[in-house]
């Protein structure tokens, strides 16, 4: 992940059915006794440019990454990811996509999302 690159947000994602909260929207729902994650999550550009990539042929998926991207502060090691070469650095499997990212004391930095041809 360049050093260079300009770091964001978790970027906003439409809502879903009516029943659904918006992704990325206040606290997490999963936030243990509705304790807000000691961790946020920012984007490099380029991680926001694939997955804006993805999108079009893909919603669900890229869905699917945001909402395993989301649980990322609470558990920034879960059993879906392995280390990857840096000291903090992590992949995370997410169906077809891989995600890296560098887990900090105070930041979860997405830097590349990656998708693996279909079958």
């Amino acid at each position: 992940m360049a050093s260079n690159q300009a770091i964001h947000p978790a970027p906003e994602v439409p809502e879903g059915p009516e029943d659904e909260p918006a992704l990325c929207e206040g606290e997490p729902e999963h936030a243990p006794h509705g304790v807000a994650a000691s961790r946020e999550v920012a984007f490099e550009d380029q991680a926001i440019s694939q997955a804006a990539a993805f999108l079009h042929d893909d919603p669900d998926g890229v869905r699917s990454i945001f909402e395993a991207v989301d649980r990322l502060p609470d558990d920034p090691e879960p059993a879906e990811s392995l280390p990857f070469g840096t000291a903090g650095l992590r992949r995370l499997r997410v169906g077809r996509y891989r995600v890296l990212y560098r887990v900090a004391d105070d930041q979860i930095q997405v830097g590349h999302i990656g998708r693996i041809p279909a079958n």
